[in-house]
């Protein structure tokens, strides 16, 4: 299976390495992160092209999300993605309007410095605008129309969204919530070897409902 990982801002492709190799049967890869150089102002237009290219598959493929990467995953609910199997969201928030915790993160990123910006390759004026964008969205309505097999990760120490994660679950029709133990909010690189061990179980899962 080609695994398409869409990480959260500012995590580099490393942290997914020691998952992909634990997954030597698969084909994990690291799409679509945000770069600056894109000049994306808006997440409606960095979702966009994310979707643009994932159309252009002709292969099947599962999309794994953690975080920011999930909402893009999540902002394709109700689109068609002929050869999307499923997806994977870790450590994912499908509502940020009126998220208190999300609102202290923008706050802190902020009052982050410019260079700090430029050492994560990310330009800090078009990051705010993209956090700005977050805070309106709600995807609470496109749960339900969500027809694909979705399994639910979250960190047993990721506080901020164990909550969030028992109810994304529970709002999608066909869905799996799997809590990894000593996880935090980047559990892919917190533990790589369960959450690898957790997409074959998606891998299994899928094939069997497709019986």
């Amino acid at each position: 299976m080609k695994f398409i990982c869409l990480s959260g801002f500012g995590q580099k492709a490393e942290v997914w390495k020691e998952v992909a190799s634990a997954l030597p049967d698969h084909q994990v890869e690291v799409a679509f992160s945000y770069k600056s150089e894109e000049g994306f102002h808006s997440f409606e237009q960095w979702a966009d092209q994310v979707y643009q290219s994932l159309q252009q598959l002709d292969q099947p493929y599962m999309l794994v999300g953690l975080s920011l990467g999930g909402l893009l995953a999540l902002s394709m609910a109700d689109k068609p993605l002929p050869n999307c199997q499923g997806m994977v969201l870790s450590a994912t928030p499908y509502k940020l309007k009126g998220n208190r915790a999300y609102a202290l993160q923008g706050l802190i990123f902020r009052v982050i410095p410019a260079f700090v910006f430029q050492k994560w390759g990310m330009n800090k004026k078009e990051v705010l605008d993209i956090l700005k964008d977050l805070s309106t969205l709600d995807f609470s309505q496109k749960l339900a129309q969500l027809p694909l097999p979705v399994m639910v990760i979250c960190g047993s120490k990721d506080w901020a969204n164990l909550a969030t994660a028992r109810d994304l679950a529970a709002k999608i029709p066909r869905s799996r919530l799997e809590i990894l133990a000593g996880g935090g909010h980047e559990v892919n690189r917190d533990c790589p070897q369960e959450f690898a061990a957790l997409l074959e179980e998606m891998v299994d899962w899928v094939a069997s409902l497709q019986v």
